[in-house]
Order: structure tokens, then sequence, then C-alpha cells
């Protein structure tokens, strides 16, 4: 008999709180995991995690970004997911553009 893990609950409940499907979020999460430090993203990775997994913020985007997370700041995966989606919506990648492998870094 298995046990489900606690990260399969967490990105259940985060599927029912963005339009992204179990498995996007999956593999965002992925590639977020690759980056972060001690489960928090710095706010200088923000931009190249964006684009790990399809997005094309602007430079001036990603200014933006970094400076509403303040220098030497950090996000969470939720809140990460939050900039995921504003992001989607200004330009509009759609989920299933999202890239589905994760990158070496």
């Amino acid at each position: 008999r298995k046990r489900r893990s606690k990260k399969k609950v967490v990105l259940s409940g985060l599927a029912a709180e963005f339009p992204l499907t179990e498995a996007e979020i999956k593999n965002i999460r992925q590639t977020y995991d690759i980056s972060a430090k001690y489960g928090r993203l710095e706010e200088s990775k923000v931009g190249t995690v964006l684009r790990l997994i399809g997005g094309v913020p602007t430079e001036e985007e990603i200014e933006t970004i970094r400076q509403s997370i303040g220098e030497g700041g950090t996000v969470s995966f939720p809140e990460f997911l939050e900039i995921v989606e504003k992001h989607r919506g200004r330009h509009g990648f759609m989920a299933g553009e999202l890239k589905r492998s994760i990158p070496s870094i």
C-alpha cells in the first residue's frame, strides 16, 4: 500500500488555485527546485527560470519583477506561480506551451 507524498497533495491544491494542469505545475516545480536554494527562488534567478519554462519576459519586465521582490529577496513556489500567471496573461503564452523538459543548469 503506497501512501501519497505530501508534495502531490500540495501540487493538487495548486492546480485548483492556478489554471494549470497538475503535470504543468509538476514540470514548473522541477525547474523551480533545480534553481531554488532552501526551497526559495532568489530574485536574481526569476527571469532565468521563467525563460527555462518557456516564457519570454523582456528585460524591463524582469527588472519590474525583481524590484517587486526586492534586492536579495526570494519567492516561494506559490509566489512564483503567481508570477508565471501574470506573465502568461500579458504575453499569451499558454499552458500547453510550457516546456516539458527539465533543463540542465
